[in-house]
């Protein structure tokens, strides 16, 4: 496409990281490259197109990580001294390496109650959590999902305090549902960008899941394990 006053990088520089990563034969791929998006976002179109031969292409953003239910090569640009780097022009540098299962750190993580007892009616479920003040406030949460579904959601972030009002809101997209599978584990960073100076007050959240049509917000039903709708949020109050 027209690049006036330059040009992009040339495919050439880029079929070496391609032929690299197929001599893995890999069945699947997970990409953390610039965003979601294919036919938006560049570098994610272009490796979509490269990896066209690959049964399996998905991609994620940095405050997504996905461990999937069958080994996947990790494609990314976050190079150490320790993998496979490929250099393109600048900074610009690409590295790749086996993603499995096990590489969850579940342990790091705690445990929400009846988490195999609730479920959002799209098939999505919160496992577990991991709350941080330091060097910022983030949550981390861990879902399942049942498989693959054609609406992108939202999750709504809002914490409270010990008298339970919502007082720093960290929403944010979740990951396509066009790129769910069944066994994956998906973990959602969410750092709210406003009320930092609150963390202290801090003592849980109400998370919930909704799609946006313009003006439009619809939240998404969260059931019990006999299907009986129990609202639209999950309530979680932080353990010490």
């Amino acid at each position: 496409y027209n690049t006036p006053g330059g040009f992009a990088t040339p495919l050439g520089y880029m079929l070496p990281i391609r032929e690299a990563l197929l001599d893995e034969k890999p069945q699947a791929v997970i990409a953390n490259l610039d965003g979601q998006y294919i036919g938006y976002h560049e570098e994610t179109t272009i490796w979509n197109s490269l990896l066209y031969d690959v049964p399996s292409v998905r991609f994620i953003e940095d405050d997504i990580q996905v461990y999937p239910a069958a080994n996947a090569i990790y494609l990314s640009h976050h190079c150490t001294s320790n993998t496979p780097n490929f250099f393109l022009r600048g900074e610009n540098c690409y590295t790749f390496h086996e993603r499995k299962p096990s590489d969850f750190d579940a342990a790091s993580f705690t445990s929400i109650a009846d988490a195999d007892q609730q479920k959002f009616v799209n098939g999505a479920r919160l496992l577990s959590y991991r709350w941080t003040l330091e060097p910022q406030a983030c949550l981390k949460l861990a879902w399942a999902v049942d498989g693959a579904v054609s609406e992108d959601y939202q999750v709504a972030v809002h914490f409270i305090d010990a008298q339970k009002k919502e007082i720093v809101f960290g929403d944010a997209i979740f990951w396509r549902g066009r790129y769910w599978r069944a066994g994956d584990t998906i973990v959602r960073t969410f750092c709210p960008a406003n009320g930092q100076e609150r963390k202290a007050e801090i003592v849980g959240v109400r998370v919930g899941m909704y799609t946006q049509d313009g003006a439009n917000f619809n939240g998404v039903n969260l059931l019990d394990s006999t299907g009986k709708i129990l609202g639209q949020s999950i309530e979680i109050t932080f353990k010490p």
